[in-house]
């Protein structure tokens, strides 16, 4: 996720995100201390791994960036996902 989402207050959940192919759904919530001692809102968000399709949650505040795109056994950060049929720098 190249931009960030500012959610000016917690979403409904069933909000759903999409980045590329990849869909999130929003399941729950949870209230957060962050250090500075603000509250803030914890959201989980289902999704699927783009390598093996197994479901896992992905977890972000309010301001959405850099969403795990896979699951724990996959994961690889800053590797692209790639749409099938599609490869980098092939356009």
């Amino acid at each position: 996720m190249n931009m960030a989402l500012q959610f000016p207050e917690p979403p409904p959940l069933g909000t759903i995100l999409l980045v590329g192919p990849q869909r999130y759904d929003l399941i729950s919530m949870e209230p957060y201390q962050r250090k500075d001692g603000k509250d803030s809102t914890l959201l989980h968000w289902h999704t699927h791994c783009p390598d093996c399709n197994a479901p896992f949650i992905a977890t972000s505040s309010l301001t959405v960036r850099d969403l795990n795109r896979r699951c724990e056994t996959h994961k690889s950060p800053g590797k692209w996902v790639a749409r099938k049929g599609w490869r980098r720098g092939k356009g």
